[in-house]
């Protein structure tokens, strides 16, 4: 709603009650024009709140994209036909000793991933703290064009977090959540 219908909203609500239509210079009409004014100013912070805003589960852990409101628009599936290749001449070998406590999360890469749809396999990589092996990176080629890796190329990135280990308890009951046991969709899609 813009300015000028705030207003004349308001001149008409006035001249229904008053039996006069507000002067453009009186008092009154001035008023109701400020008034207007901070309403306007009003609606256009709530809509860029709700613009802005994440609505969050029951219980505020995940957040929800709004997507619609965004001006974003799914594009549709296609069948992925891309080949992924690599031009290194020797086998990538090396290992790597993780701190007690954290974990190494190997991520894609957010130009490979959006830019060429090379993404890693597994969507996110784990390495634990006790492996002593081989770091190997698999990677999926979404898109429908060829890629070949090339030698030196920086395919994925790796980040040292700690992680959060419960001690693990069996019990016979659940506390209860507003959520209960809905699973995949039951907080809505908006």
């Amino acid at each position: 709603m813009k300015f000028e219908e705030i207003y004349a909203h308001m001149a008409a609500e006035y001249k229904t009650l008053a039996g006069v239509e507000p002067e453009d210079a009186a008092d009154v009409s001035i008023r109701l024009k400020v008034l207007a004014g901070e309403l306007y100013t009003v609606l256009c912070a709530a809509e860029s709140l709700k613009l802005n805003c994440f609505p969050q589960t029951a219980a505020g852990e995940a957040l929800d994209l709004h997507a619609e409101e965004r001006g974003l628009v799914r594009k549709d599936a296609v069948k992925s036909v891309g080949t992924l290749t690599f031009s290194r001449r020797t086998a990538l070998s090396y290992a790597a000793e993780i701190p007690a406590g954290t974990a190494g999360f190997v991520f894609t890469r957010s130009g490979l991933g959006i830019k060429k749809g090379i993404h890693v396999t597994n969507g996110v990589g784990v390495i634990d703290s006790d492996y002593r092996g081989e770091i190997q990176i698999g990677l999926h080629n979404l898109s429908a064009e060829p890629y070949t890796v090339q030698p030196g190329e920086r395919i994925a990135q790796m980040i040292i977090m700690p992680y959060f280990a419960p001690v693990i308890e069996e019990v016979t009951s659940l506390t209860e959540t507003d959520r209960g046991a809905g699973g995949f969709g039951s907080t809505g899609t908006k």
